[in-house]
């Protein structure tokens, strides 16, 4: 049998109305999970609460596959009401809710309603007895970051881990970010020691240091800021990249040393880096506030 997970991307952007359809697709035999699975690869959500009337009209009893597809259908189309409402009427049917669906609803509570609507929810979800993850507070802390929230996703950090919950490199990094929000610079780092052991992605790796050198330069930390470059190359198979020379070189500007920015920017050919158009842009700037005009001359 085809993986329900594949079958959107085989399926590509046409969406199948019903099972004959789908099973013309795959030329072979498909049953209605396969049509609600495809259905929830495309956020196509009326067709999914359709397959799931058909199910529940013909007597078969629904399980958390149902839920999970039905409630991915609705978050990826940002139909939070409907995705709740899945997740409710899972909670009622006596099954056990499981991390996709209960993250499927807060994704889509949060994208369209707001970190304080998925903050709610999440407090919900604890006080109901759910089996909540990493995952869940994630998705809550990543949305209180964006919307400025800092305080709150540095709170949610702390609430997860009094819980026993293991924090992920997704919940640093929120946190991260959010530390550099608030210039907390000393915080940062201390969540860069703590969660760099458990990082194995180089692009994990590479968001930790960034959220770090950025915090450092807002809070005028020059030092520690060209530190934490040096350690990026360090890192076995981790390069420093463009958007890491330019928060580092920020950072020197910020701190009222462009030379030490300049420098930094001569090392770029060393590390098989070229600049692009927004680091010289950059650069100009920091040679603009510096007084340093015959460098930037040399730019141009």
């Amino acid at each position: 049998a085809v993986p329900r997970k594949a079958q959107g991307s085989k399926i590509g952007a046409k969406v199948p109305s019903g099972l004959d359809e789908l099973q013309e697709i795959f030329d072979q035999p498909l049953d209605e999970m396969d049509l609600l699975a495809a259905h929830a690869e495309h956020g196509n959500w009326r067709a999914a609460l359709a397959v799931q009337d058909g199910l529940r009209r013909g007597g078969k009893a629904l399980d958390v596959d149902v839920y999970e597809s039905v409630i991915r259908a609705c978050s990826a189309a940002r139909q939070w009401a409907q995705a709740l409402e899945a997740f409710e009427e899972l909670q009622a049917s006596g099954l056990e809710t499981s991390a996709a669906a209960r993250n499927g609803v807060m994704r889509a509570m949060a994208e369209v309603r707001g970190w304080e609507a998925a903050l709610e929810l999440l407090h919900q979800m604890c006080e109901s007895g759910s089996a909540l993850d990493s995952a869940a507070f994630g998705v809550v802390m990543r949305a209180c970051r964006e919307a400025g929230a800092w305080t709150m996703t540095l709170q949610l950090l702390d609430d997860l881990r009094r819980l026993g919950l293991q924090p992920t490199s997704r919940t640093h990094s929120a946190a991260m970010a959010a530390g550099a929000q608030a210039l907390q610079w000393e915080l940062v780092l201390d969540l860069l020691s703590e969660v760099r052991p458990h990082l194995q992605r180089r692009e994990d790796i590479a968001a930790a240091y960034h959220a770090a050198i950025r915090a450092c330069g807002e809070c005028g930390e020059v030092s520690t800021a060209v530190r934490l470059l040096d350690a990026t190359k360090a890192e076995e198979e981790l390069a420093p990249s463009l958007s890491t020379y330019t928060v580092a070189m920020q950072a020197c500007a910020k701190g009222r040393q462009p030379a030490k920015a300049l420098l930094l920017l001569d090392e770029l050919p060393a590390e098989g880096l070229k600049p692009d158009k927004a680091l010289y842009a950059e650069t100009l700037r920091i040679c603009k506030v510096g007084s340093m005009w015959r460098r930037a001359e040399e730019l141009v």
